[in-house]
């Protein structure tokens, strides 16, 4: 909810169709209870998107923002591969819109000072610098890791159908004057399924654990796309009532998924 409030002024009615699709996501629900790091690490996900939001380019600000980052990639390793999209974003605006990189460098510092000396500490201690989970599911060739994630991400998405607006949310939202805002939000997204196709395939755990912490982020996308559509066919009332029918219909989809997913979770407890 804050993230459209506060950065796309989203108000009204509209904004209670971010959480509205957060309640109807069991999924997101199940890990705040099950003892894992997921909850946790999809609001440090969350939190590395918003800071940098809040960030602009402030250097004491994206300082703090990379921190953030940083607290991220402690929390799960692959976390790193949030603020590695980030950096690969800010040098293309570096090279080609030739954007200064100056607010940005004290805070890529910090992060790879503290996370190198992390990684060394672990490689002192355990002998490795990964997990070894990492490297079990690693040991498998690319093409055979990709071919079972895209069939995983599949699942995630007939399962989870009303996701598929981001689709056309780069096309249709408009939101010009807060343009900067929205890159944290597609390259996270993009960031954790780039990591779901190659290693979410060997994960046991129920509901799709790896893609959960982008569902916040793509919420969000499909809160933004829902508010422009309605901004831009509000003053037609045929248009008003064809969206709110289809408002009507994904929540009830969403609804019923709600209830598989209620219903999974019991035969999951007895098994």
């Amino acid at each position: 909810w804050y993230i459209p409030w506060r950065w796309f002024t989203i108000r009204g009615p509209t904004s209670l169709a971010g959480p509205i699709l957060y309640l109807l996501t069991l999924p997101l629900q199940f890990y705040a209870a099950s003892g894992l790091a997921t909850s946790f690490y999809t609001f440090l996900v969350i939190a590395s998107a918003a800071a940098i939001m809040w960030a602009g380019v402030s250097a004491g600000r994206c300082t703090a923002a990379f921190f953030v980052l940083l607290l991220t990639a402690l929390t799960r390793p692959e976390g790193v591969i949030f603020c590695a999209f980030y950096c690969l974003w800010l040098g293309w605006r570096f090279l080609y819109k030739k954007e200064s990189l100056k607010p940005f460098l004290p805070g890529i510092i910090l992060f790879a000072l503290l996370y190198d000396a992390f990684l060394a500490w672990r490689l002192s201690y355990y002998g490795m610098p990964l997990p070894n989970t990492y490297y079990a599911k690693g040991s498998f060739p690319l093409y055979v890791r990709g071919l079972i994630g895209f069939f995983i991400n599949r699942g995630f998405f007939t399962n989870y159908t009303w996701y598929l607006f981001l689709l056309p949310f780069f096309f249709f939202v408009k939101i010009t004057d807060v343009r900067r805002a929205l890159p944290p939000l597609y390259l996270f997204i993009a960031a954790g399924f780039v990591f779901s196709l190659g290693f979410s395939s060997w994960d046991w755990m129920p509901y799709f654990r790896y893609n959960l912490p982008l569902v916040p982020l793509m919420i969000v996308c499909c809160q933004l796309l829902f508010a422009e559509l309605w901004r831009a066919w509000a003053p037609t009332t045929g248009k008003k009532l064809l969206w709110a029918a289809l408002t009507a219909c994904i929540l009830l989809v969403a609804g019923e998924q709600f209830w598989k997913d209620l219903a999974f979770n019991s035969r999951w407890r007895d098994l």
